[in-house]
Formats: C-alpha cells, structure tokens, sequence
C-alpha cells in the first residue's frame, strides 16, 4: 500500500471493520510506527495490538527465516575465508656459510625461507606474528625447543621459527632464517606457515645426499 512519503513499508495491515490501517517497515523517516523488526520469534501482533499472530503466519515466515539464517551463515563463512592471509611465492634455499646455496647436506648451514603475504583489503591489519614449521621426511618437526609452542585448531603445537611483522593489507614480503644445526637426512621436507590461528601456505622441498 501507499505510505507516508518518505516511507519503505514492506507489510501492510488492514482491517475491513475500522477505517485505518498500519505499515510495517525496516526503513522509516516519520514516527507514526515504531516498532522492532520482525524475527523468528517476534510475536509482533501480540506485542503491538494484542492480537497474536496466527498458526498460518507462522508457518509461512518460518521457511523464509531459515532461508536468511543459513544466507547469514554462508556470508560469514565467506568473510572469514576472504579475510585469511595468504602466502605465495613460498621458496625454501639451503645456503652455506657464505651465504650461496648449497646442494649436498653435508655443506648446508641454513635455510632461507621466503614468501609473500598477498594483498587482503579484508583482512584485519596490524602487527602479525607468523610462525614457521619445518617438518622432515619422517614428519618430525624441527625445533630449538620445546617450549617454542602456538595455537592452532584448539591446540599447542610447536614452531621451528616465528616473526613479528606489519601488515597494511597491502603486499608484504617476509623472509626467515633457520640455522642448520641437527643431523638431516635426504627427503623430502616441507615448511608450513601460520598466520591468525591459520595455516597459510605450505610448500614441500627436497634434500640429497
């Protein structure tokens, strides 16, 4: 029906036996209604006539509430995935003790792990502590001790190597170093990188004799 100028009326209530009749809506600039919104459990003609709603009423929004409930679900969900750091261009270079890299065990004495975090305008800016996780062929992580710990998915889990660093959301280059220091066998290894309680990238490398 036709409302107040100015007005956004989505239901309209009318009674044959009196001359007026009421618009409900989300958006008004006038203050003939005020009212909360409709919900799943708003009985609002009890609340604003005393006059509940009726079995057929209910029975026809719940559907419609269900529907916007998991609409509302999948966009968070959407949000959160969209909001998660990403890292790219992960490369791990065992290097020797000049700094060239190395391609025999024996002459490596670090790893050079760098990455890209990718451009997120969604994603929470600030100081990050990115953590690093080198794992061996047998699945073992390499460590300096165990107390180096984080959380991920509810649970502590050890790090081989951590950074702090300052995210604007715009591209971000990170590189970290792990001194060799244990016995390594040939294989093949991979690095996993943490960010926010997530994992964001993964990259496997392999060690010879």
């Amino acid at each position: 029906g036709q409302g107040v100028k100015g007005d956004v009326r989505d239901i309209v209530i009318k009674r044959k036996d009196i001359e007026w009749e009421v618009g409900l809506s989300i958006k008004h600039n006038h203050d003939a209604v005020k009212h909360s919104r409709l919900s799943h459990k708003l009985d609002f003609g009890n609340e604003w006539f005393e006059m509940p709603c009726s079995d057929e009423y209910w029975d026809a929004v719940e559907p419609i509430f269900n529907i916007l409930k998991k609409e509302k679900e999948k966009l968070t969900e959407r949000v959160t995935l969209a909001s998660r750091l990403d890292a790219t261009g992960i490369t791990v270079t065992p290097v020797n003790g000049r700094g060239k890299k190395a391609k025999v065990i024996k002459k490596m004495e670090q790893f050079v792990v760098d990455f890209r975090i990718a451009k997120n305008i969604t994603a929470p800016v600030g100081e990050k502590t990115i953590y690093v996780r080198i794992m061996k062929p047998d699945d073992d992580i390499l460590l300096k001790s165990r107390a180096d710990v984080f959380t991920f998915e509810g649970k502590e889990i050890n790090y081989s190597m951590k950074k702090m660093v300052e995210y604007d959301g715009e591209e971000l280059s990170v590189t970290m170093y792990w001194n060799i220091e244990e016995f390594l066998s040939p294989g093949t290894y991979r690095v996993d990188i943490f960010a926010d309680g997530n994992l964001i990238g993964r990259k496997n490398f392999t060690l010879e004799k």
